[in-house]
């Protein structure tokens, strides 16, 4: 071996004397850059993956001109037979140019660390990710280097081994792409793309690293095809001497390309150990899935429900493979708490049963291929009322009835698209309970399937539904509209309809409550939701003060301010509307309170207000950059916390801060944690309902510090009702959903209060729960949600599925001279 490394030693210092080689470096370096750097300042996302997708690219390209020369300069400047004379084994010859080639590559590969630096000065980019990729990139580059060396000592000509190589590299990455496997599928019905991605396709195993999965079956492939060229090299070089090797040659360089495209086949089937080294641990099973199996009486029982590979469309061959291996991973990591089986269905078996032969003509005969009528036996008869039978008996539809039916995909058949109707759900039971499904499986969808897994097991093991109480505000109407709304049958508007729905998809029982003597809180709820309420009475304070002081879970969302605008000539107007929640003296029992003062920031969005005085289809909005539209964003939020740790931002539209008496809940032994403040750029500005003035907009004149914005407090609540009565329901007319007076129903007795240690979730805002926003893309509000309402009813493994969730990596904007410097920094 030492041989080589001095042949190696005299090979890279050779290329660092050729000024072409300088050229092809500085070449590299810049254009494999320059793309990426451009779109970065664009998104603002300090995510190196679209650089990592395009490194293959430019790494087959770059070592394919590096070794042009490694043997067909030798040929040309007929030193190729010296070299072989000289004293050591061929082998040695061609492993000593090959290090030199990967390493004059890996050095071009090292030089794009300027991107990775850019990314953790302007923000926090996951550095597992990345040197998952750079790794990925440098066992192709190894590969590519020994297939380009294979290709120079083919031919005496440089430009010829290059264009070979880059041509080979380029079908090879392309290969491994889905449009190959997409458009070849369809041919005889054989899926030769599947075939051909499996066998020679480079980019399929690329994918694993730049995701920032290291698979041991990926550095296989790569491995494999480096020791098959470099074989195929040494025994070229060794044979070609001969005068009749060349039959020879060509059956071992068939069989060494035959050995590695069934390497490469075996690599892809099969399951190898992988390590995850993403920050976030996105493709590894969560400690809080095993935990949720672990307290199952007997094991999940789970089945897949899928299409036949051979049904499955292109973009769908792999599916079963893929969800089998997420299944497999529980089953074996729960110790055979979770079991599962594969059930393939045929979309074919629900098509409606043929005609019996009682709808038939009289004659119940058929034609013949001659047009003849032919008589049908009875025999005949009573295999076609079997066949019948059989599939109006078929499991696919009896699955049907339970909700397990095919959706549609698009499919290429080599020059047209057309739609196929395939299976792809789980169902999941436990015990004696009714089967839990997940419909419509695909590969948009894998990422969330062991959260919805979790979730729904985490609910079966309990005794019954976890259930809700959701309490929500409705924004104040005149009594006259109101019988307006309730003579038509309509619904009265409510910017909170949405929410009770959003709860039942996540498999809770919800119960709304408006705390009244028709709807009062429900005794058996799990946990109390309570969002936009104003103006509460003093039985409805009674009742939440109660559930707090017994320990009940409770999420408060409350709404302080509002705010209206209205376009004028040249701009628009401001007016800020206040109001009380009710809840204040409650809260402040235990030193906690909903500030008073509208919060502003300098990190807000801009929304569109309509415009009613619009003239034409094309000016029906005006843009309304506020700073009460706060958006906080993931630096702001507690990383610690489970219930924010993984949230993207979140808009605090018209919110207020959350303030905290220390000595009074120090006093009753209350824990406090700030789930999420405001920026370093925020401050507060009077309240009352009046006009937004010029000043109310601009930090001047303000104390700008961070706010809290949310809380989560732990501990005995204080009951501000001590010594008191319990008030009555006030007297209110109440109309059932047809508008007919109901008369109030006699109060339930009242129970004693049994004080227990409880758990409160409190934020200034409740506009961000409300229908508009709840569904926004972008957004973290319904997740922060789903966080509070899972913390408060089950234990916190559900929310460490969850915040299985990729970190957002958006950062700043940064200056426009930092933009420039790092845009010209090779």
């Amino acid at each position: 071996m030492s041989n080589a490394m001095i042949v190696a030693r005299r090979e890279l210092g050779a290329m660092f004397r050729s000024p072409l080689a300088y050229v092809f470096l500085v070449l590299f370096v810049v254009v494999i850059q320059i793309f990426f750097v451009l779109a970065v300042f664009t998104t603002n996302q300090a995510d190196l993956r679209p650089f990592l997708q395009l490194l293959p690219w430019g790494v087959v390209v770059f070592a394919s001109l590096i070794t042009m020369r490694s043997w067909a300069e030798e040929r040309q400047e007929n030193t190729y037979e010296m070299l072989l004379t000289f004293p050591m084994r061929t082998w040695e010859l061609v492993v000593a140019k090959f290090l030199a080639s990967f390493l004059f590559v890996a050095l071009a590969i090292a030089l794009t660390f300027t991107l990775p630096l850019m990314l953790f000065v302007l923000g926090r980019p996951d550095p597992g990710e990345i040197a998952a990729g750079y790794l990925g990139g440098l066992l192709l580059a190894a590969a590519w280097c020994a297939a380009g060396a294979f290709f120079s000592c083919l031919s005496r000509s440089q430009l010829l081994a290059a264009v070979l190589s880059i041509i080979g590299g380029m079908l090879v990455l392309f290969a491994g792409t889905d449009i190959v496997r997409a458009r070849l599928d369809p041919f005889w019905g054989l899926g030769l793309g599947t075939l051909i991605n499996s066998m020679f396709g480079a980019w399929v195993h690329c994918e694993g690293f730049q995701r920032g999965v290291v698979g041991l079956g990926d550095v296989l492939f790569f491995v494999a095809w480096t020791a098959i060229f470099l074989h195929l090299t040494t025994l070229f070089l060794s044979l070609r001497r001969r005068a009749d090797s060349g039959p020879t040659v060509a059956a071992a360089m068939a069989l060494g390309l035959a050995c590695a495209a069934l390497a490469s086949r075996l690599v892809y089937q099969e399951q190898f150990v992988r390590a995850d080294l993403t920050q976030d641990r996105l493709y590894t099973l969560s400690e809080g899935t095993l935990e949720i199996l672990k307290q199952t009486k007997v094991p999940v029982q789970v089945k897949l429900y899928i299409s036949p590979q051979d049904w499955m469309p292109s973009g769908y061959k792999e599916l079963e493979r893929e969800i089998t291996d997420r299944l497999s991973e529980m089953r074996d990591q729960s110790k055979g708490r979770l079991r599962y089986s594969v059930l393939h269905l045929d979309v074919g078996n629900l098509v409606d049963a043929p005609v019996d032969e009682e709808e038939q003509d009289d004659t119940g005969d058929e034609l013949s291929l001659t047009g003849e009528k032919k008589e049908k036996t009875d025999e005949d008869k009573k295999k076609a009322k079997a066949a019948a039978e059989a599939k109006k008996k078929s499991i696919e539809r009896r699955l049907a009835a339970k909700g397990v039916r095919p959706f549609p995909t698009q499919t290429f058949e080599v020059t047209e698209t057309s739609t196929k109707y395939i299976y792809s759900a789980i169902g999941i039971a436990y015990l004696e309970r009714d089967e839990e499904l997940i419909p419509q499986i695909d590969e948009r969808r894998l990422p969330e399937l062991e959260y919805q897994m979790a979730n729904i097991v985490a609910k079966a093991i309990r005794e019954r539904p976890p259930k809700i109480a959701l309490v929500t505000g409705k924004k104040p109407i005149d009594p006259q509209m109101e019988q307006i709304y309730r003579r038509m049958g309509q619904q009265i508007p409510d910017p909170y309809s949405k929410l009770e729905q959003f709860l039942r998809a996540e498999k809770y029982d919800v119960e709304h409550a408006n705390l009244s003597a028709h709807q009062p809180m429900p005794e058996d709820c799990d946990a109390l939701v309570v969002v936009g309420v104003s103006h509460l009475d003093e039985r409805q304070k009674w009742e939440i003060a109660r559930a707090l002081r017994e320990g009940r879970p409770t999420l408060l969302a409350l709404q302080r301010f509002e705010w209206e605008s209205g376009i004028v000539r040249g701009g628009y107007t401001l007016s800020l509307e206040q109001t009380d929640t009710g809840l204040e003296d409650v809260l402040a029992a235990d030193g906690l309170a909903v500030s008073d003062r509208p919060l502003m920031d300098e990190n807000h969005v801009t929304l569109y207000v309509p415009n009613n005085k619009a003239r034409s289809v094309f000016d029906q909005s005006m843009p309304l950059p506020s700073p009460a539209h706060v958006l906080v964003k993931h630096g702001s939020m507690n990383a610690e916390s489970p219930l924010t740790q993984r949230l993207s931002s979140l808009l605090y539209l018209w919110g207020a801060s959350v303030t905290m008496d220390a000595a009074r809940m120090r006093a009753a032994d209350l824990k406090a944690t700030v789930l999420f403040s405001s920026s370093d750029k925020a401050w507060e500005i009077p309240g009352g309902a009046r006009n937004a003035v010029q000043a109310d907009l601009e930090p001047a004149g303000h104390q700008v510090r961070s706010f809290p914005l949310a809380v989560q407090v732990e501990g005995q609540f204080a009951n501000p009702f001590e010594g008191k009565s319990r008030p009555a329901w006030p007297p209110k007319l109440e109309f059932s959903p047809d508008g007919r007076p109901m008369p109030a129903p006699p109060d339930r007795a009242e129970s004693p209060i049994v004080p227990s240690r409880g758990k409160l979730i409190l934020t200034g805002c409740a506009i961000g729960f409300s229908d508009s926003l709840l569904g926004a893309r972008g957004l973290g509000n319904a997740m922060f949600l789903l966080n509070c309402v899972d913390s408060l009813v089950l234990d916190e493994n559900l929310l460490r599925v969850r915040s299985k969730q990729p970190t957002d990596r958006a950062f700043d904007k940064p200056s426009d001279a930092a933009a420039i410097f790092w845009t010209l920094t090779p």
